[in-house]
């Protein structure tokens, strides 16, 4: 089970403020659950969520190489699934300070 997919639900999609909250909640689950990423190969600095989007710093400073993760791992859950439809974002970043996004059209 990915890290990235516990208490991951908003009554109300559309509403700023609750994808805010949802945001954060995320985020704080990403925190509490890095030693899951770390099985994967991936290690999670921190997560934090600025509005709507999650942003998550990891160490390395091969983003190219961390998408081999993201891509297969984070995108292909439902539950992420269903966020990114809501309007959640995400915001890989590396050490460098190379971002990465994910939304509903790149995944």
């Amino acid at each position: 089970m990915s890290i990235l997919l516990a208490g991951c639900s908003a009554s109300k999609p559309d509403d700023l403020m609750a994808m805010n909250r949802l945001a954060k909640q995320h985020a704080k689950t990403i925190n509490e659950a890095k030693h899951v990423a770390m099985k994967e190969g991936v290690e999670i600095v921190e997560a934090y969520a600025i509005g709507p989007t999650v942003v998550v710093t990891l160490k390395g400073t091969d983003l190219d190489g961390l998408k081999s993760w993201i891509r297969p791992t984070f995108c292909q859950q439902p539950k992420i699934k269903r966020l990114l439809d809501q309007g959640l974002q995400y915001v890989f970043r590396d050490q460098n300070g190379e971002e990465y996004l994910v939304d509903k059209t790149s995944c």
